[in-house]
């Protein structure tokens, strides 16, 4: 072979397979020359010298870096794919420098804090700045200066107060004297640069994610774009405050719910809707979001007929734990008289959304799915008791948990239903009777925190559910009858128990005072000091609010016992419903 062809090691033939070639002298000694460099690189790191170190980082970094390009420059032939590799690099960049940032960050809030410094501290402080100077160095070669416009100018500004707090700290270590005014100056300087920075660069490259979900509606891209707006909107509010921003993003990702796109490496148009759904989920950390969402929403075309007709149950459990944010503006809605228009039109279709819901609770067999649309009705029962009563959800979902199978036993779902159970009983006491729910009420108050196998997660759960039966049965003890009822089922037994045993309510005090509350209000409601005498509970009952509570807290000591703590006060349990229903992974 001539010298004009360049050397390689192998044509592939025509049968495919490789037959090799001659190497010449040339393309042997450029090899060897390869191979001799990575065993003195190899050689000098192992003997530990931090040059070989060094110098090995650099070699693999240049590699994958090299092989990156390589691979790029062979993919990136058409314009979807160039666009789709765009996005890919904005998804990687924001990755590595919202991690960088955070990381940096911290460490220039631990060295403010620690100022005024004492030359003692010098040394620490200065190796813990060039560690943060390292960090900036590496932002800095993430940024993609044909993205932003003034990355360079604020880089060269980052990079050289850097160095000015270098020189600072030189001055200090010769002169024994430490500026402390300048250092903390210039260190609030950097934070301010370097905040800058991140926030004008992620905001672009957030841009060029964006710009994916309008590439060609068959090819990869837009896969490629959905898959990247899942992963950096999970659980980072900065992001997802700055897509939701962008309200064309939203409107973009509802028409993929009700489209029939097939795209280069998708079966099936699930992909993209089950993505699309997700990632609306994670943007409803953010409140602007949420309004977005109802503002474009149709109940009908992307709710309702969903819920009804849809078998796929992953798109019904991505469906499900949207709804899930949507709904948790109810419980506070009759308190907030500036609620937004959308919510107002999307509370309007609530019955639909109940009946959508009850159909699903009737089919479907994930758990997950029963779980997430349980909990949607819980957050409606807040605002409208009564649509509870009328669809007759509390005997569904009741019936649906006792039958047996995977719903019985499973503790978040007791949850949801027992805050359905206490919202109906502050309006409709018999109601619950007819439900079942006093049953269900006394059967799950038994449940007991004691398990070694039970998380803080579950035991959480068990202090909530306790919290909330003791809230239904306060309500409840009105009636004389149900109060009668209560006491025969043998509840004022366990109540009398979780009060005096504090490991019977994992040490909450929060759970001593509701059954404190539920206990005398069921004794009011019997007047019959027999039943005093039989519980043995004499003292929960005769001595005062405080006392009793000073008596069995957990603390053994009085914390605070406001007015509202009295026999005849009625508790409330929105507040533990919303430290539940802010968010719930639908995975």
């Amino acid at each position: 072979m001539g010298n004009s062809q360049p050397e390689e090691d192998a044509v592939l033939s025509d049968s495919f397979c490789f037959v090799p070639k001659p190497i010449s002298d040339e393309t042997r000694a450029k090899r060897n020359h390869r191979m001799n460099a990575s065993i003195v690189l190899q050689s000098m790191a192992e003997q530990n010298t931090s040059l070989g170190h060094w110098l090995l980082g650099i070699r693999k970094t240049t590699d994958v870096e090299c092989l990156n390009a390589l691979h790029a420059k062979e993919v990136a032939e058409t314009t979807d794919l160039r666009q789709a590799l765009a996005v890919r690099c904005a998804q990687v960049a924001i990755r590595n420098i919202r991690e960088l940032s955070i990381e940096i960050i911290d460490g220039l809030d631990i060295l403010i804090d620690l100022m005024p410094i004492k030359l003692i501290d010098l040394q620490n402080f200065g190796f813990d700045f060039r560690t943060i100077h390292r960090n900036i160095i590496e932002i800095i070669g993430n940024v993609r200066s044909e993205i932003c416009s003034q990355a360079k100018i604020l880089s060269e500004e980052l990079n050289s107060t850097c160095e000015v707090i270098k020189v600072l700290i030189q001055d200090s270590e010769l002169k024994k004297t430490i500026n402390n005014p300048s250092l903390e100056s210039y260190l609030r300087k950097i934070k301010e640069l370097l905040g800058g920075l991140v926030d004008n660069v992620i905001k672009k490259e957030c841009q060029t994610i964006f710009n994916g979900l309008y590439a060609p509606k068959d090819g990869i891209c837009l896969k490629w774009t959905l898959l990247a707006l899942k992963s950096i909107t999970n659980s980072d509010a900065y992001i997802c405050r700055i897509f939701a921003e962008n309200s064309s993003l939203i409107r973009k990702l509802i028409e993929l719910l009700s489209s029939n796109l097939t795209v280069s490496g998708c079966h099936s148009p699930t992909m993209l809707r089950t993505t699309a759904l997700r990632i609306l989920y994670y943007l409803c950390i953010n409140p602007e979001a949420i309004r977005l969402i109802y503002q474009y929403l149709d109940m009908e075309k992307h709710i309702t007929l969903v819920l009804q007709s849809e078998r796929n149950e992953s798109i019904l459990k991505e469906m499900a734990g949207l709804l899930v944010p949507l709904t948790t503006p109810f419980i506070e809605h009759r308190k907030n008289y500036r609620s937004d228009k959308g919510l107002i039109n999307f509370i309007r279709n609530r019955e639909d959304l109940v009946h959508s819901f009850l159909r699903v609770i009737s089919t479907t067999k994930s758990i997950e799915v029963f779980l997430l649309v349980t909990w949607s009705l819980a957050n409606i029962s807040f605002y409208d008791s009564k649509l509870m009563i009328k669809n007759d959800v509390l005997s569904i979902l009741i019936t649906k948990t006792r039958k047996g199978g995977i719903f019985q036993d499973d503790i978040a779902v007791k949850d949801q239903v027992l805050t359905i159970i206490a919202n109906i009983s502050q309006i409709s006491p018999i109601e619950i009777v007819r439900a079942s729910g006093l049953v269900y009420l006394i059967s799950a108050i038994q449940i007991r925190p004691v398990s070694n196998s039970q998380d803080d997660g579950e035991a959480a759960i068990i202090e909530r559910m306790q919290k909330k039966v003791a809230t239904a049965l306060t309500r409840l003890a009105i009636n004389h009858k149900i109060a009668s009822l209560i006491y025969r089922y043998r509840g004022c037994h366990r109540l009398v128990e979780i009060c005096r045993n504090p490991s019977e309510r994992n040490n909450s005090d929060a759970v001593l005072v509701a059954v404190l509350i539920a206990l005398r209000r069921i004794y009011s409601a019997l007047d019959n000091t027999i039943y005093l005498e039989q519980l043995d509970a004499e003292d929960l009952i005769h001595l005062s609010f405080e006392e009793a509570f000073r008596k069995y807290s957990s603390s053994n000591h009085a914390t605070h016992v406001t007015s509202d703590s009295s026999p005849h006060s009625k508790t409330k349990i929105e507040t533990d419903q919303n430290s539940s229903s802010g968010s719930l992974s639908p995975e």
